[in-house]
């Protein structure tokens, strides 16, 4: 510290003298002034250098020369380090099952992994087909009946959808798989098919309506809402036996020979208006006429009308679906009908309602994918 203090007050003494000599402008302080100039620089000089000797944290750092004259100056290729290839674990299992929108059809279908056993259930394979695996571990083939759905499986344990031939009979299934009964005049009603009928009281329909026991809570909800909304809705028209869609086919028959056609010309006329007995929804107990009461009447006036309106918009919320809309003739085999709805459920309808298609068309694609 001596040191430094003593360079630093060499240094103060020299600038000292030297700033004198500057100020006094005469040629004989001229050499003074060279040698206190000197004298000045090595004291600065001294000051820094003892500085540094006795603070060696004021000292720059500097650069390993070492290390940088000891690389050489070619650089070499590095190759990335080889691994042994990691092999991804098959599952044991299939993954849970879950239901592709109608949208996007499943993959072309490939024969499933053989896992066993697996637990009772839905299963999704990874082939896009779907299966459900019995108490035993193996995969269910044939009719199966669940939560008061059926579903078919066929002989490799895959669940079918769109039209089918089981047992030389044609059958319907829906996009999540469940039976769905298509009634029109090329697919007669199910011989063995019987409805669970419930009677409607007059607040809802005229005296005498039944429909199916299935669709009866939707109905009346769906009525409750649309009366609420914009009233009134009423249903004049709801489950028909066969001998009753027989007399009513009848009558359009004889009615259109009257004009003077002939009887095969009038039962094909009629056909397009009365569904022909055995091909009427009316059987199912699952179709119902319904009417703004504004126009007691079943003409295509009714779609003008305010309760017509609110349930061609909202019908499919309650599992109903306007089953024979406008322009769809050649594909229902039925005119445009403002009033008539079908319950196929509110999966299916809203299917259905979002895709602007009818039941066939429906149908039609899920067998073409």
């Amino acid at each position: 510290m001596f040191y430094v203090l003593l360079s630093l007050a060499l240094f103060l003494f020299a600038l000292g003298l030297r700033n004198s000599i500057l100020a006094r402008k005469s040629e004989k302080w001229g050499c003074l002034q060279e040698v206190f100039s000197v004298l000045l620089y090595f004291s600065a000089i001294g000051f820094v250098g003892i500085a540094l000797l006795k603070f060696p944290e004021m000292r720059l750092p500097l650069p390993d020369f070492s290390v940088i004259l000891s690389t050489s100056p070619t650089t070499e290729t590095t190759s990335a380090p080889t691994t042994e290839p990691t092999t991804v674990p098959v599952e044991t299992t299939l993954p849970p099952l879950t239901f592709p929108p109608i949208t996007e059809p499943p993959t072309e279908p490939t024969e499933p992994p053989t896992t066993a056993p697996l637990e009772p259930g839905w299963y999704q394979g990874i082939d896009g087909n779907t299966y459900y695996v019995d108490d035993d571990g193996s995969r269910h083939i044939g009719w199966l009946k669940l939560n008061g759905e059926t579903f078919y499986f066929d002989e490799s344990g895959k669940m079918v959808r769109g039209e089918v031939k089981i047992d030389g009979k044609t059958y319907h299934f829906a996009s999540r798989g469940q039976r769905i009964i298509l009634v029109n005049p090329w697919n007669t009603v199910p011989e063995d098919y019987q409805p669970d009928l419930v009677n409607l009281t007059t607040h809802y329909g005229v005296e005498g309506t039944k429909v199916d026991r299935s669709c009866y809570d939707a109905l009346i909800k769906m009525i409750d809402d649309c009366n609420a909304a914009c009233p009134r809705a009423a249903v004049v028209s709801g489950y028909r036996s066969f001998d009753y869609q027989t007399k009513l086919f009848d009558k359009k028959v004889k009615k259109l020979m009257d004009t003077g056609v002939s009887e095969e010309e009038a039962k094909q006329l009629a056909a397009t208006v009365v569904a022909p007995p055995g091909t009427s929804e009316h059987q199912l107990g699952l179709a119902v006429d319904m009417i703004d009461t504004k126009l007691w009447a079943l003409e295509e006036e009714q779609e003008d009308l305010p309760a017509q309106k609110w349930l061609m918009e909202n019908s499919w919320k309650y599992g109903f679906v306007l089953r024979y809309p406008a322009d769809k003739s050649e594909v229902t085999g039925i005119i445009y009908e403002p009033w008539h709805y079908r319950y196929v459920g509110t999966e299916i309808a809203k299917e259905l309602y979002i895709a602007g298609i009818t039941l066939e068309e429906y149908i039609a694609y899920l067998t073409q994918s």
